[in-house]
Order: C-alpha cells, then structure tokens, then sequence
C-alpha cells in the first residue's frame, strides 16, 4: 500500500472510528431515557405487556406456548395459535442468549424495550447515512435518542409489541435502500428478514407493506432503477411475506391484500427486468413498457369487481388500509384509533415540552431559560426540521423527474432549483393543511419559516452558491414517502404518531445535514454573517432567559430584541461590507450554536416525556387484584370491560370473560365485545344471567374510569360509533374552595366546559350530602334536577325536572339524575379538600347495568352482593349469587 493510500485510510479509520463512538453514544443516551421510569417499578406499563410477559414467560421456562390458554375468555380460552407470535418469541430468544444467566425474567422483560430502542437508534443512522451522509445518519439518531413521541412506547416497563418491531422495521427499510441503491441482493435478504420478524411482531409493519411498493412502483412508472429495485424489493417481498406466515399464519396469510398487492408489482418488475435482459422488446419501445404495465394494471384493479370478486376484495381492502378507513366498531371507540390533533402533533413530534424536561435541571432562578427552550423546541424541532426536509426532497425528485423527462439538464441555476422549491412548498403546505382542515400554523408554520430562511441565505453574500446539481437517484423517493406517508397517516389516526416519530426525526436528521452542507457552500461574506447571526441568536436565548427568570413581561422583552436585533443588523451588515467581522470558521461557529440550542431543547423535550411515565396499575387497583389472588378460589372466573382482563389474569390470577385481545367470542362467532356491552347497558339485569352462567361468571369488577368509557360501552352494543349514550362528569379540584353560602345555605359549585352545577349540600360530623335539588346551568338553559342516585337507591326531590333541549348525551330532550362520583365523592372533596366530582346520568339509561353497579352499589340487582374487603370506591367489586337465590 502506497504511503499516500495507507495515510487515507488512516483518516477513513479515524473518521469511521469517530462516527460509531457517536453512535454508540447516542444508543447509551436512548437507553438511559427509556430506562428511567425502571426506578421503583412493579411490573409493567399499560395492559398487554401483562399478557406478554406470560405468554413469553412460558416460552422461556416451559420451551413452547400452552395448547390453550383457560384463563381467556372462559370457559372458551384461546388458541395459542393466535397469538402474535413474534413479540412474544424474540424477547424470550435474547433472554436465553445471555441475560438468562445474571437476572430474572421480570427484570430483563422490563428493561427489554429500552434495550430495542438502542438498536432502533443504530438502524436510523445506518438508514440516514445511506440516503445521504454520516452527518444526517448521526442526527437522525440523536432525534429518534430524545424523540418524545417514542419515549412511552419504546421504555422500560412498555413490554409490547412496538419494542419489538420497530428496529426490525427499521432495518428493513435500510436494507431495502442499501440494496436499492447498491443493487446488493444480500441486503435485500436482510430486508425481507427484518420485514418478516416485523410483520410477525406487530400490526403496524402493515406501513412497510404499504411503503415499499408505493415507492417502488413510482419509480416503475418512470421506468428508472429497474435492476435496483429487482435486487430490493424481490427478497424483501419473498423472504419478509414467507417468514411472516410462517410465524405467524392467522395474522398474515399469502392470499392476504398485502402479500397479493407486492406480488402483483413484483411480477411487474420482473417482466420489466426480463424484457431487457432477454431482449423480448426492441430497445425504443423498452421505456414505454413499465408505464404502459402500471396503467394498464391500475385499470383492471379498479375494474376487478367486474370480473373478480377475490381480486375485488383485495383491492378495497388495501385501499382502506392505504386511507386508514375501516376496522370495525370496536376499533372505533379506541382512542388510538381517533385522528390525531394538532396539538398532539406539535406535543410529541416537536420539542414542545422541552421546558418540563429541562425545568429538572435548572435551579429556580433560571425557570426562564426552560420556557425559551419550550419556544425553540415547538418552532424549530424536529417536525418543522421534517416539514422543510420534505420540501427539500421533493425538490430534488421533482428535478429528478424532469431531467428523466428531458426537461431539464445535468445542473439547475439556483434560482430555477428555488423556484422549485417554492412550488414544492405550496403544495407540501396544502397538502398538510387540507389533511388536517384546521389551522395549520401551530405545526406548519415553523417548517414554511426554515424553507423561507434557507432560500434568503442564497442572498446573504456577494455571489449565489454553486448551481445545483440534478441527480437521477431516485431511491430519494422511499425516504421522501417514509415522511410523506406516515405523518399524513398520523391525521387519521393518533396511534400513528408513535411511527411517524421515526421518519420525522430521519427529515429531521436530514434537513441537519442540508444545512450544514448549505452553510459550507455560502461565501465568505454570507458565511461571516451566518456566524454574526448565530452570535446574536445565542446573546437573545441568554437575555430572554434571564428577563423571564427575572419575571419580565414577555411581550416587552420580545419587542425589545425585536429592536436590538433589528440594530445588530445593520451592524453586521455594514461590518461585512467593510471585511470587519473577523470571526474564526465562522461557518462552524454558526453551526455549533445552532446545533447546541436544538440538542438542548430535544434533550428536554425527551426527558420531560419519560418523566411523566410510570407503571400500572395504580396502588387503587392493587388492593383488589391482591384480594383476587390470595381470597378468591383458584377456579373463580372474573367479569369486567375488556380493558382488564390482562391484570385478572396475570396479577389476580384468575381467569377472565374478556380481555384486551378482542379475540372471536367462539361460541357464537362474534367478538366478545358485543354481548358484554348488551350486559352493561341492559335495563333487565335479570334477563343477563343467561351470559353470567354461560360464562361461570362469579365476580364482577369496575372502576371509576367506566364513567368516562361508558360512551364506548354504548357504541359496541349499539353496533354503531355514532349511535351512543353516555354520562358528563362536572367538578372542583378542591371542593372545600367551591363552596359558597351561609352555614344553613351552603352550595357547591362543580363545572366543566360551559357547564355549571350548583349543588345545595349539608356537611356535618357524620359526612356531606346532597340537602336539594341541584341546578344545571348550560347553553343558555337552567333548570332543576329532580332525581339523586346514590348507594341506597334512587333519591326524588320535589322541583319542576330540567328537560335539556336539543340531544345531549345521546338523547333527546333528556331529563337528568345526578349521582356523586363513588371515589372523587362530596366526603373527599368537601371534607378533605380534595378533588371532587359529580355525574350526570340521562333517566333513561339510569337503570343500565353499569350505572346500577357502580354508581347505586348494584342497589337495584338481587344477583349480586358487593365485596368491600376489595372495594375502595375506585375500584368495586361484587360477588355473582346464583341466580336461582
């Protein structure tokens, strides 16, 4: 090796060896966030990670999942072949890899997801380092380190399955552009694999199935990257489609809409790639065969109802997949499945919260300094680094595009680029504002503000930048609809956020990395500039800070840089005409304290994330899944809402109707959900105890969070989310401040929204109580309630009944009760100064089930006897008499 070759690679080592220290780096800070709410944890996070660590549990001590599993859905159980078998295998695999030998199972399953989030790190840089360079690999991992819209669900304690797919689907889509760009099979191979353990381990891999040949097939229709894409998307759709039915054959079949779809295109491709190796179409007719391919198949999908009703079905059910419609009723009333707003947006795919995350490090005199980075996290974090990122993108594939048609040449002047630019921007922007149909500014504001900035600083100095260079490299494509598609299908449904946290933060990482190679190519005047800004930039976070933390009024210190800002200007700018600003590497200044101040603000918004993360369930449930486990009789079986099947089965240790699997109710062929909701909401409970003894059902228990869920308890028994009934809950957080009167006149004042309830009450020694009729003031209307429910029964005053005008709680013109929260009662509140809350129940559904049981103690049902060994208000439990007493 020549001394000139042994000297670069030299550097090359150096600088490789550099680069993963900073990774490594990186993995270690993702881990410790995520590893922080272990301090002081129980069990675990949620509801299904109880399920989980059962079932994984098993797996490991036992060497294969039970046959059946009693404790679901009694006296049906469930089939273990139903289970979603990945998230329970690969946990139980790397455990007996090594962590087997020096901790429990507990542990290790705790830890597990914080221990994934480090190798999701790992694969977004690889990914952003080969879709561009080290520089947008290294921040697109800082961003996934400190993203705070994954910090809940890739922590320790959130034993699910998103731990566990996410960095497999992560090294899919690097694989996938490795080999794309590469033509490299063997990465291929490593896509498909990781696609298939995916596929295996969560429902949300469905976005690869999607991404992959939405990308592919666009650059199909260009007829670009043929032989690449042959080498990508060949393996990934064969090996990922194959290991994901074999592991799991209920939840992914080979005749299912995703596999047929990417099959479809796959034969496409490979005609395509036969055509020209085998020379079947003569070489001027060769481009127009992919076009012609893709429209002629578009054309028979959307006629395949004519002639297929199988290839019919799979079309709408990809389609609605694609739009993110469907799912049932059930899906329905899950609040994950709701569109997210635009405040959640800005809440987890920002750096918005980075002032409670930094407010811990910082003494009390500098609380100002917490609330300027909560200012620069939600204008200039990661989603509006994404937003400008896109426009970027799209630019670039938009050129790309042109140049394959012959548009354009090999360069664009950087007025034309920019002039692309700019339309790409208004498009983006409408885009985005018509898929959110609200006022947009709050989470696209700040990312129209980056693109308008960048496109200024063309002019900051004496010459334009270098002409701007059109690539056809179209693999840009996957990472410009990685963006694109995950955070438009975050609009539709909120779970999405948690995804499209990953692809913000590769925009993210790859606007950095624009803007750094942006700031090298600038002149030296502009360049000098940039560095006096970023000067000016770091002296108004200091003078902000201190004003706030000084208590300074905010609109005047504003308008006070806004002035000094405006002077310092003109300063720079007469400096740099005159060659007086001499700042050293003023490009590197610039980006060090652009750099700072953003690590700053994402390092706070991820710790004030994690920081509001703990274990479930609550010290009020552990009371009565203690009594569960050491009173009731092994073989009792327990009934409540879906929601805590998971806790009876996994902490009570007793066997459950329901459970958070929404599994198939096998005796009748329809979900479990249905006919439990006919139960609750049944004004007969009488006429229920065919259910109870069909299920052996000996206990019964609800919480206090059933009045709020009682909406969706509504929808599943009416078969519609639309159609439902539902309670309103007004309140005080400190009831002994929302008195008012005289001694002998004393009301409690308790409101919510628009609502307002005054309620007469009498206190003494032995308790609160209601001494009259309350009055609801709502709307415009104002009336008298005339009917009380309580422990012992229902309660009559003697007042005209407020008939609410118009719908209200799904009825019309309904008459109301009122009911005292069992938990956040008028004893807690008043008498203790607590928090306190009462409910109002429409009469017509004052007889239902649920109100009975949980508000009126099961007062009005001769079957049940209350348990207050394992009741503490929150949480109520009953014992099931047999019917026949």
């Amino acid at each position: 090796m020549a001394e000139g070759d042994f000297s670069s690679f030299l550097d090359g080592f150096e600088r490789r060896h550099a680069v993963y220290t900073a990774v490594s780096i990186l993995m270690l800070l993702g881990f410790w966030l995520r590893y922080l709410p272990e301090q002081g944890m129980q069990y675990f996070q949620a509801l299904d990670p109880y399920f989980i660590y059962s079932t994984s549990q098993h797996l490991v001590f036992d060497g294969a999942l039970p046959v059946t599993d009693f404790t679901r859905y009694f006296p049906y159980n469930t089939p273990s072949y139903t289970f979603q078998f990945g998230n329970i295998a690969i946990p139980a695999l790397l455990y007996l890899l090594g962590p087997q030998f020096f901790m429990p199972f507990l542990e290790w399953a705790q830890m597990y997801p914080a221990v994934m989030a480090a190798f999701s790190i790992l694969a977004m840089f690889l990914f952003g380092r080969e879709m561009r360079d080290d520089l947008t690999g290294l921040a697109s991992a800082f961003f996934v380190a400190v993203a705070a819209g994954t910090m809940q669900r890739t922590s320790a304690g959130f034993f699910e399955k998103e731990p566990t797919a996410i960095p497999f689907m992560m090294f899919s889509v690097f694989g996938f552009a490795r080999a794309w760009r590469n033509r490299d099979w063997r990465f291929g191979a490593v896509s498909g694999l990781s696609l298939g353990v995916a596929t295996a381990s969560w429902g949300g891999s469905s976005f690869l199935w999607l991404l992959f040949p939405l990308s592919a097939g666009t650059v199909f229709l260009l007829d670009e990257d043929i032989q690449g894409l042959v080498a990508a998307y060949t393996p990934t759709v064969l090996v990922g489609g194959v290991l994901g039915f074999v592991a799991n054959p209920s939840r992914f079949s080979l005749s299912s809409s995703f596999f047929l779809g990417n099959l479809g295109l796959l034969a496409l491709l490979w005609a395509r790639y036969s055509a020209e190796k085998l020379d079947l179409v003569s070489e001027n007719r060769l481009p127009y065969l992919a076009p012609s391919a893709a429209v002629s198949s578009v054309v028979l999908a959307a006629l395949s109802p004519l002639y297929s009703d199988f290839l019919a079905s799979r079309v709408i059910s990809l389609y609605s997949t694609a739009v993110q419609s469907g799912g049932g009723v059930v899906a329905g009333t899950v609040a994950e499945n709701q569109a997210a707003s635009l405040s959640q947006f800005v809440g987890q795919l920002s750096a918005a919260t980075a002032g409670s995350g930094l407010s811990a490090f910082l003494p009390s005199q500098l609380s100002g300094f917490a609330q300027v980075a909560g200012f620069i996290g939600a204008g200039f974090g990661p989603l509006a680094l994404a937003f400008a990122s896109v426009v970027f993108m799209g630019a670039s594939v938009g050129a790309a595009v042109l140049r394959r048609l012959d548009v354009v040449g090999d360069t664009l002047s950087e007025l034309s680029y920019h002039q692309l630019v700019g339309g790409v921007l208004l498009v983006w922007t409408l885009v985005f504002a018509s898929t959110f149909q609200d006022n947009v500014l709050l989470a696209a504001g700040p990312g129209v503000l980056l693109v308008l900035v960048s496109s200024a600083a063309l002019y900051l100095g004496d010459e334009l930048v270098a002409n701007f260079e059109v690539r056809r490299d179209f693999s840009l494509v996957l990472g410009l609809f990685f963006v694109i598609s995950v955070v438009l299908g975050a609009a539709a449904k909120s779970r999405l956020l948690f995804l499209a946290a990953f692809p913000v933060s590769f925009g993210a990482g790859y606007a950095v990395s624009l803007a750094w190679a942006r700031a090298k190519s600038l002149s030296t005047d502009a360049s000098e500039f940039a560095a006096g800004a970023a000067a000016v930039l770091a002296l108004d976070v200091l003078i902000l800070g201190v004003a706030l933390s000084a208590g300074g009024n905010l609109l005047l210190v504003v308008a006070g840089l806004l002035v000094l800002n405006a002077a310092l200007y003109f300063v720079l700018d007469s400096e740099k005409a005159d060659g007086a600003v001499n700042i050293r590497r003023p490009a590197k200044f610039a980006a060090v304290v652009a750099a700072v101040v953003l690590a700053v603000a994402n390092f706070g918004a991820g710790y004030g994330a994690i920081s509001g993360v703990g274990d479930s369930p609550s010290s009020l449930w552990d009371e009565n899944l203690d009594y569960q486990r050491t009173e009731l009789d092994g073989g009792d079986v327990v009934m409540s809402w879906w929601d805590y099947g998971y806790w009876f089965q996994n902490i009570g240790e007793r066997a459950a109707v329901a459970d958070g699997g929404n599994l198939g109710y096998y005796a009748s062929g329809e979900k479990i959900n249905y006919p439990l909701a006919d139960v609750l909401t049944s004004t007969n409970a009488s006429e229920q105890t065919e259910f109870l003894e069909k299920h052996s059902v000996d206990y019964v228990v609800l919480d206090e969070t059933m009045i709020g869920k009682y909406s969706a308890v509504s929808q599943i028994a009416n078969r519609d989310n639309s159609d439902f009934q539902s309670m309103l809950q007004v309140g005080a957080n400190n009831g002994r401040r929302a008195l008012s009167g005289t001694e002998n006149d004393t009301v409690l004042t308790l409101s919510r929204g628009n609502f307002r309830l005054f309620v007469p009450v009498n206190a003494s020694r032995s308790g609160v109580e209601v001494s009259g009729a309350p009055t609801l003031e709502a709307g415009g209307q104002r009336g008298q309630i005339d009917c009380l429910l309580t422990e012992n029964g229902e309660r009559q005053f003697n007042a005209t009944p407020l008939q609410f005008q118009g719908r209200f709680l799904g009825y019309e013109q309904p008459e109301l009760c009122v009911a005292e929260n069992p938990f956040y009662n008028l004893d807690r509140g008043v008498g203790a100064g607590a928090r306190t809350r009462m409910v109002l129940v429409p009469k017509q559904m004052k007889d239902h089930m649920l109100v009975d049981l949980y508000l009126q103690d099961g007062s009005e049902i001769p079957f049940v006897e209350k348990v207050p060994e394992a009741s503490n208000g929150y949480v109520k439990m009953w014992e099931v008499q047999d019917s026949d007493e």
